[in-house]
């Protein structure tokens, strides 16, 4: 493998993806904040049982912050060790990361979706009233 060329194109590359997520991650984190207020919960209730537009796109934006800094850092380790095993790994946690990010939606959306059924008992009785 060749070394990585134009570092400080990369690093500029990366700086301005961390600084336009980071601030799309705060205006996320205001409006949690601002509507579990509204809703009279705290922070982390409003994030688990509150709007789940609002916490996907909280989440997708720490989940982009948290992959710029780990692009960042697997790219340093490469250029310092002069090997790409870091690079390689670093992609492979990014990638790990928004694995989880989406199953977590999938999950969130898919019960908003299909809900719950009643139990067995309830359904029982239902169909001995419709009987």
């Amino acid at each position: 493998p060749s070394p990585l060329e134009h570092l400080p194109l990369a690093i500029c590359v990366l700086a301005g993806s961390f600084i336009s997520e980071a601030s799309c991650l705060i205006v996320a984190a205001n409006a949690v904040r601002t509507n579990a207020k509204l809703e009279g919960m705290t922070y982390w209730d409003y994030m688990l049982y509150g709007d789940p537009a609002i916490s996907f796109v909280f989440l997708e934006d720490l989940a982009a912050v948290a992959g710029v800094a780990v692009a960042a850092g697997a790219m340093c380790l490469s250029v310092f060790l002069e090997s790409h095993i870091p690079d390689a790994a670093g992609s492979i946690v990014i990638g790990i990361l928004l694995a989880g990010v989406a199953q977590h939606i999938v999950i969130k959306n898919s019960a908003a979706l299909v809900g719950t059924s009643i139990p067995q008992h309830e359904l029982g009785k239902l169909n001995q009233v419709l009987e």
